[in-house]
């Protein structure tokens, strides 16, 4: 079994949502997570993921998370994997190496996902591929059932994806990642 390279932390598992897909609820998706109760636990890997639940619901929690990660492993590549827009995203970017951002269907995402999407790809145009920053990617996924518009700039999407959420009977970790929880106690 090769080591893992990446590090998938949840670092909350409250979400605004309350979707039927939500991989967390996939009976065996969080079975072999590892609960750490700080964040010293994720040294060695080459990227860490932070995602949820939804990370952006405590945002003051999401920036102390990102500032210590960034100093305790300032050679770790660090991704926010989130599907809600906070206007902190673009404080947190001198830290981050990029974004995974996700439409959900309307009923998941509501009525506001349009303007989310555009607000987090102005944030994208803003730090991918400049010159003088250091690079960023931003991916986006678009569930199938999101009928809303968006207006897609691609150039500033690393990756852009419309595709139906993965069955929980294919859902499967990754064999280069290593899933984490991160307690809610940490930095309360």
């Amino acid at each position: 079994m090769t080591q893992p390279t990446t590090a998938r932390p949840l670092i909350t598992l409250k979400c605004n949502r309350a979707c039927s897909y939500c991989v967390n609820k996939y009976p065996g998706m969080l079975k072999d997570a590892v609960r750490i109760s700080d964040l010293s636990g994720l040294e060695g890997f080459n990227e860490i993921c932070l995602t949820g639940g939804e990370p952006t619901l405590n945002i003051v929690r999401l920036t102390k998370i990102v500032v210590e990660l960034a100093e305790r492993y300032p050679t770790t590549k660090l991704y926010l994997y989130t599907a809600k827009y906070s206007p902190t995203i673009a404080g947190l970017m001198g830290y981050l190496s990029g974004v995974h951002y996700t439409v959900h269907s309307e009923e998941a995402h509501g009525e506001n996902a349009s303007d989310d999407f555009r607000e987090m790809q102005g944030l994208a145009w803003q730090h991918a591929n400049k010159p003088g920053l250091a690079a960023r990617t931003f991916r986006c996924t678009v569930h199938k059932d999101f009928h809303g518009e968006l207006s897609v700039i691609p150039y500033v999407w690393y990756r852009f994806e419309i595709k139906d959420w993965t069955p929980a009977s294919e859902c499967k970790l990754p064999a280069n990642e290593a899933l984490f929880i991160l307690s809610e106690e940490y930095l309360k």
